[in-house]
This record gives structure tokens, C-alpha cells and sequence, in this order.
């Protein structure tokens, strides 16, 4: 939508925007101690970070997160918009 009132990214600038969105998080997660479970494109388009949601890896199925756990995970699902204005000026996140 943005694209077509014309206040979209070129391919260039969104590809340069994208990455510095996903390394925040990459970053973030890293500091945080949480191992990257993964990182993929998803159907829509759209690129993921998957990360284990403790050092102990996917081992803590089953049971609550505890306050540490969610702050860590709360820091890194907020540092790919923060990457981005901290860079770019602004964030656009999923926008695009």
C-alpha cells in the first residue's frame, strides 16, 4: 500500500532497511543469550528470526516463561524497529 502512494522504499533502500531490521534482532537476541533457532522467508514475504526462547533451547517446553525470559524476548522482538530508526530516522517494521 505504502508502494502505491508512492512512500514505499525502492527495492534497494527496503532491502537495506530489512537487513538492518533482522540484524537487531539477530544482535539483541545474541546479547540476550537466546540461541537462534533459525532464520527464514516466509510465504508472505516476510523474513523471521527464530530464536530458542532460552539458553536451554526448546528443553523448556510445556512450562510459563519467568520474568527474565520475557524481558529478554520483549528487548528483541522490539530491536528490529529500534535498528531500523536508530539508522534510517524512522521505523516501518512489517509496513514496508
Amino acid at each position: 500500500i505504502a508502494a502505491l502512494r508512492g512512500e514505499g522504499d525502492d527495492n534497494s533502500a527496503q532491502d537495506d532497511r530489512v537487513c538492518r531490521h533482522e540484524a537487531g534482532h539477530f544482535l539483541c537476541g545474541y546479547l540476550a543469550g537466546l540461541p537462534v533457532k533459525g532464520y527464514s522467508i516466509a510465504d508472505n514475504g516476510y523474513p523471521c528470526v527464530e530464536f530458542h526462547p532460552s539458553p536451554e533451547g526448546d528443553s523448556i517446553s510445556g512450562r510459563g516463561f519467568n520474568e527474565e525470559e520475557i524481558a529478554a524476548l520483549s528487548v528483541v522482538a522490539m530491536s528490529g524497529s529500534v535498528a531500523e530508526a536508530m539508522a534510517l530516522g524512522k521505523a516501518r517494521g512489517g509496513e514496508n
